[in-house]
């Protein structure tokens, strides 16, 4: 019967999770017309650099080294399956089913006095607090993460085999650079539990790689760390101080780091309870910092893909610290523990249930953009471009690449954080001889152009469809010299009549 059980525990999520990826999927192919995109552009940058790996080149563009991805990893396990732009999909399928074992299991060692019932349906709130169908489409090393830091947590609250949880912060940085904070949270642990051999071995572990791959990128003058990082954490300005405290307040000003924020202060109180054991307060007080470093150093949002690797892993932490108050409560009155199961979820997870339910809108947008830009530029255009939103265009694209915004062009991020006029786009897409930019013209990416630059029109979302991932709804392309116009109004007028319904190219009024 005990035998029976468990195995439902196990089999129950996974059906929803395949169902709910099943179901997303046919809405997303429907709505993009049988083609497939993931809700972002940045996989893209993955899939892009995991091309030019394989050919044995570090870089978007074989004519340049550069370093656009945030994780190490994650590029090179694309690489030998590069050409296909759903293996990042298959991947991510695998590593939410595999997360969402680790909370199987997780409630069958801690949460044994739940029913059946009540266990599915806790379940069921976890797998969408967990923003797995998300994380999924996004195509990204998201869901890796969140999987290992699961495995790291539950394998402590659990008590597993001591090589689980090293062998998931060894990964955690190669995947993501701030999943080493979880790493140091699993070494913090050996060393309390006197396992000093291996924690100063999973420190090297740890270190090795890291400093390795740093040496090897500024051995190519990128710098130390991914342009990914520099150019987006509190690291990108010269005062820490300030950009830590920044990026602090820009991420408490945002409600899911507000709620991760929140969801820290019962452990506060863990800290400092003399009643309980000694690793309950260890892992309180080093889950809290985990959090505090997180929300000082990185970013949450973007599709609810950032802050997951620390919202799911403290839910479980909450529910095995306060375990005996949950039976009692559960025992006394189970329904009502459910509703307000739901009441919380509803709460705390109302963006991870629109990103559950609203990836076809997401993929949408990129198809309706960024995969039309991409199309104009191998099929009809096929020369070199400038964009600011790297992706789809450098993705199976031969033609180089020119990144304004800097993520796959050291020179442009440079150029670009110390100039005073926007002439340092013009000397750049001269250098390069780049006659075409697609860019977003606004204030928050490019307020100005140069002067020389002729804006021949724009690229737009279908007014009728919601706007969710793509930046803007319009993009503008530009002539960066007159010598350019001929081809680009030539490439325009055979790719204009290709467009998806909906989709239009509103030329610019001289």
């Amino acid at each position: 019967m005990l035998f029976k059980r468990n195995f439902l525990v196990y089999l129950i999520p996974q059906l929803l999770l395949l169902s709910g990826f099943a179901w997303q999927l046919m809405l997303l192919l429907a709505a993009n017309k049988g083609t497939f995109t993931f809700v972002l552009d940045d996989p893209y940058i993955h899939l892009a650099l995991a091309e030019n790996i394989a050919k044995g080149h570090y870089g978007v563009n074989l004519q340049e080294f550069s370093a656009p991805s945030s994780s190490i990893l994650w590029p090179f396990l694309l690489a030998p399956f590069a050409a296909w732009s759903v293996t990042p999909l298959i991947l991510n399928l695998a590593a939410a089913m595999f997360g969402v074992a680790a909370v199987s299991y997780f409630c069958i060692v801690r949460l044994s006095f739940l029913s059946l019932i009540a266990v599915s349906i806790l379940q069921f709130l976890l797998l969408v607090l967990g923003n797995w169908l998300g994380l999924i489409f996004t195509g990204l090393e998201n869901a890796w993460q969140v999987a290992l830091s699961l495995c790291a947590i539950v394998s402590l609250l659990t008590s597993s085999a001591l090589w689980v949880p090293c062998v998931a912060a060894a990964l955690l940085p190669l995947i993501r650079y701030e999943g080493s904070l979880v790493s140091l949270l699993v070494v913090g642990w050996l060393l309390l539990t006197h396992r000093y051999r291996v924690a100063v071995l999973l420190m090297a572990l740890i270190l090795g790689p890291l400093l390795l791959f740093s040496f090897y990128l500024q051995g190519l003058d990128l710098g130390w760390l991914p342009s990914s990082i520099t150019a987006k954490s509190a690291l990108s300005t010269s005062n820490l101080f300030v950009g830590f405290a920044t990026t602090l307040y820009h991420n408490l000003y945002e409600l899911e780091g507000t709620i991760l924020a929140l969801l820290t202060l019962p452990l506060i109180w863990v800290i400092f309870d003399n009643k309980r054991d000694l690793m309950s307060r260890y892992l309180a007080l080093a889950w809290c910092g985990v959090v505090i470093g997180h929300l000082m150093g990185a970013r949450v949002g973007n599709w609810g893909r950032y802050e997951i690797y620390l919202l799911l892993p403290l839910l479980l932490l909450l529910l095995a610290t306060y375990r005996d108050a949950w039976a009692k409560l559960y025992l006394q009155t189970p329904w009502a523990v459910m509703a307000l199961s739901f009441a919380f979820m509803m709460i705390v997870g109302k963006r991870y249930l629109v990103t559950s339910s609203m990836n076809a809108v997401g993929a949408n947008n990129i198809y309706e953009q960024q995969y039309q830009m991409h199309r104009f530029v191998t099929e009809f255009y096929r020369a070199p471009v400038a964009v600011n939103d790297l992706g789809w265009v450098s993705y199976q694209n031969d033609a180089y690449v020119l990144d304004l915004w800097g993520l796959a062009s050291r020179e442009a991020q440079l150029a670009r954080a110390n100039a005073r006029s926007p002439q340092w786009m013009a000397q750049l897409t001269e250098n390069h001889q780049v006659g075409l930019a697609m860019i977003y013209v606004d204030a928050e990416w490019f307020q100005t152009i140069p002067a020389n630059w002729q804006i021949i029109g724009t690229l737009n979302l279908s007014e009728d469809k919601r706007r969710m991932t793509s930046n803007k709804r319009q993009v503008s392309f530009i002539a960066t010299e007159k010598s350019a116009l001929t081809s680009i109004h030539s490439a325009l007028d055979a790719f204009i009549p290709t467009l998806p319904a909906g989709v239009t190219f509103q030329f610019h009024k001289q």
